[in-house]
């Protein structure tokens, strides 16, 4: 699923220097407590004064606290260190100043280096992913074979200590598939007094981050049921891992689109690094995003690094921009330590919409996947968004088989362990494939031949 963006009127994020985190107000509500309490003034007297020029309506806390950590007696529990106190979503009078100008005003002059970093909030949006003909027979899991899982499994299913975030259009909660392996996550979708993206219709469970994070779209289903399933009817389909935990965070909405008369994806950039904060946080060991947009932002690499920093392993899809002629860099994929994924076909071929470039590190299977869909059924569906939990999967099969992997780690036995595939270039890695197609049974051969510390490392 690819995205374009477009910059929210009336919407900023803002962080604080190091010296002016401290001056801010104590009340300025969490996003769960913002559409309750209006607060206008930050409490820093010279960023306070752009505000009232751009005539703001309010403020609120970019990321909810995380959760109490327990006392090392198991008795009590402490606040986590981790509060932020830096990071800030404004809402301001759109007709006054556009977005952009705001952001350069809340970084100039006039806040005297209060404020380290400002950046319009903004959409992304995209279409479908690319849908197969129906078939009324049931496919083999080719990918399942091409990566050589049945192998891996006589090694490890994978365990269910190994969370795996998946940020999506959420996940079918009722699916029979996968009902027994999902916690409870997070609907951080919340478009609350923001205008339409680029004419659409928002529809759907979408205003406050109110509910559970149910797909109403299926995107998010297939995609956790590539990494996580079992197979228990002649129907039903199997993950990658058939016993480690998914995390449903939903960071995407449904809309309508008018031009095309057809559902479509939609979400902001602040739900979305909420979202990867929401995961690292909350145990996830590894946070899959099979969704792109060609706009780097300051913002999401900050929570990317947050995330990698407080030990999560970030898997994220290259895009389907491979037949187009710019072939953009898509993002989260293009940041640094993310495990960009790209696509191949049941030939070992580059898929023909797989994006490629010089920051990819693996490919998986990505045409003709079948995995779970909406109502307890299945589709089959072609993407970079369905290599990549491929990959995710993987993934979790060696941090449920190896205790102690890093994440670092673990990145690096899924690159030096997949199987080399060469463009017309002959170089290794390179841009059509990176390191190669994942390979589940050689990257566990790898991690327990060399212990939990390849390369000497501890």
């Amino acid at each position: 699923m690819e995205l374009q963006t477009g910059n929210i009127p009336g919407e900023v994020l803002i962080k604080l220097a190091a010296d002016a985190m401290g001056r801010a107000s104590p009340s300025i509500p969490d996003p769960s407590n913002a559409a309750h309490y209006q607060v206008t003034e930050l409490g820093i007297p010279e960023v306070d004064q752009v505000l009232r020029d751009i005539q703001v309506q309010s403020i609120s806390r970019l990321f909810d606290p995380p959760p109490p950590e327990p006392d090392p007696d198991g008795r009590m529990f402490r606040v986590s260190p981790r509060e932020d106190h830096a990071h800030y979503l404004i809402r301001f009078q759109p007709d006054v100043i556009s977005s952009e100008e705001a952001a350069t005003r809340l970084t100039g002059e006039e806040t005297r280096k209060k404020v380290d970093l400002a950046a319009p909030n903004f959409w992304f949006r995209g279409g479908h992913a690319t849908g197969d003909p129906v078939q009324d027979y049931h496919p083999a899991q080719w990918g399942l074979e091409q990566i050589h899982c049945p192998e891996a499994w006589k090694r490890t299913h994978g365990e269910r200590r190994v969370v795996i975030a998946v940020l999506d259009t959420g996940v079918d909660l009722q699916h029979p598939d996968l009902y027994p392996f999902l916690l409870k996550g997070k609907n951080l979708v919340d478009f609350t007094g923001q205008r339409r993206p680029m004419g659409q219709t928002l529809i759907g469970n979408h205003m406050g981050a109110q509910g559970d994070p149910q797909d109403e779209l299926g995107h998010g289903t297939h995609v956790a049921g590539t990494i996580c399933c079992a197979r228990t009817h002649d129907e039903g389909v199997s993950g990658v891992t058939q016993n480690c935990m998914i995390m449903p965070v939903r960071v995407i909405a449904t809309a309508w689109d008018h031009v095309l008369q057809q559902k479509d994806y939609c979400g902001n950039n602040a739900n979305m690094i909420r979202g990867i904060r929401w995961a690292a946080d909350n145990g996830a060991k590894i946070i899959n995003i099979s969704c792109g947009k060609p706009r780097r932002d300051d913002f999401e690499a900050e929570a990317i690094d947050y995330a990698q920093q407080y030990g999560a392993l970030v898997v994220a899809a290259m895009g389907n921009d491979g037949e187009e002629e710019d072939n953009e860099t898509m993002y989260p994929a293009g940041y640094p330590r993310v495990i960009a994924v790209g696509a191949t076909d049941q030939h070992n071929n580059r898929a023909t919409f797989s994006s490629y470039g010089s920051h990819m590190i693996v490919c998986a299977p990505g045409v003709q996947i079948r995995s779970t869909w909406l109502g307890g059924g299945y589709k089959t569906l072609s993407g970079t968004s369905f290599a990549a939990p491929h990959v995710s999967g993987v993934a979790a099969l060696l941090f449920s088989a190896t205790q102690g992997l890093t994440c670092d780690q673990a990145s690096e036995i899924i690159r030096k362990s997949s199987i080399r595939l060469d463009d017309e270039t002959g170089a290794h890695p390179n841009s059509n494939f990176g390191w190669g197609l994942v390979d589940a049974e050689a990257a566990l051969r790898r991690a327990q031949e060399h212990g939990s510390a390849p390369n000497g490392q501890t």
